[in-house]
């Protein structure tokens, strides 16, 4: 063995070109014999584009059922938008959720870690100091009425 060989535990294999190739088993020829042949017809040679696809099954109307059912989950949506670096598209989403002041506190929170000195993040910003405004304007009003 070289010493590359030996390195990597491997041995060459050896051939013998004079040497007859192997007979095939019987058992496999039998096989092979017994297994129905291709036959190439003009339908085989279509384009893909021209073989309509037909979707509609039973399973297709179940997952659609369950797709029309499901509520959408907000937070892999914004961690998403957000990673993806779609910041308007966040704040927007956000921007629809706050309404009281649990959800624009949430909201907030949400993004701070986003919050970095970079032009891209302006719309979360944007968002962060209407949301503050908001949040004040809410608790002043529930100051003012006695909640």
């Amino acid at each position: 063995m070289s010493e590359e060989n030996t390195a990597e535990q491997t041995q060459p294999i050896v051939i013998n070109p004079e040497a007859a190739p192997a007979e095939i088993p019987d058992w496999l020829l039998e096989y092979a014999a017994s297994q129905p042949s291709v036959v190439e017809t003009t339908e085989s040679k279509m384009d893909e584009e021209a073989i309509p696809v037909v979707l509609e099954t039973s399973a297709w109307h179940v997952v659609q059922a369950e797709l029309n059912d499901a509520t959408p989950n907000t937070d892999t949506n914004l961690d998403d938008l957000l990673k993806t670096g779609h910041y308007a598209l966040a704040a927007d989403l956000l921007r629809e959720q706050a309404n009281d002041v649990a959800s624009i506190e949430e909201a907030q929170q949400k993004i701070r870690p986003a919050l970095v000195m970079n032009e891209d993040v302006i719309p979360l910003w944007n968002l962060y100091d209407e949301l503050a405004v908001k949040l004040n304007e809410l608790k002043q009003n529930s100051a003012s009425n006695g909640g």
